[in-house]
């Protein structure tokens, strides 16, 4: 510095700095939005993953047999509130095979053959997964919950398994 005041040189430094430290702070900002954004698109995706597994398996199966930890028996007649739901016997129609569909803990999984130990997995992340039942009714909705956020999915058993 002179004694006339700033040199030319010494104002350039000065905004080039300040510009490199508003773009970091900006740069800090975006990469924050950015991984919010992308956690939340990843917890979607576990959620449509889900949704589509459970509506292909189910539309394709007969005979849906639908066991809870708490052994209460699923029927026409029983009401069930939000109980947690172990696994799905169904018979798939597609495969001409019996199988089973896994819902009781993180991950979803299934098994083509009931007598076969090769599970083919979905997807992992479900915090939570209940079956929500009316009493006499065949509508059946099953709740899964992924970080905190409950995603419903229901379907009718009437004439497979489920008749009143």
């Amino acid at each position: 510095m002179n004694s006339k005041g700033f040199t030319l040189l010494e104002c350039v430094i000065s905004c080039t700095l300040l510009s490199i430290v508003l773009l970091a702070i900006n740069s800090i900002d975006v990469y924050g939005k950015y991984s919010e954004r992308y956690t939340q698109e990843l917890y979607d995706s576990k959620v449509n993953i889900i949704y589509n597994f459970l509506e292909n398996r189910i539309a394709t199966s007969s005979n849906i047999d639908i066991n809870l930890k708490s052994g209460i028996e699923v029927t026409y007649e029983n009401e069930i509130t939000e109980e947690a739901i172990n696994y799905i016997d169904c018979y798939f129609t597609d495969l001409d095979q019996w199988g089973r569909l896994v819902l009781s803990s993180s991950t979803v999984y299934y098994r083509a053959k009931l007598s076969s130990s090769t599970q083919n997995t979905i997807e992992s992340g479900m915090q939570s997964c209940t079956l929500i039942k009316q009493g006499n009714s065949s509508i059946v909705t099953i709740k899964y919950v992924v970080s905190g956020t409950a995603t419903y999915f229901t379907f009718d058993l009437s004439g497979r398994g489920l008749d009143g």
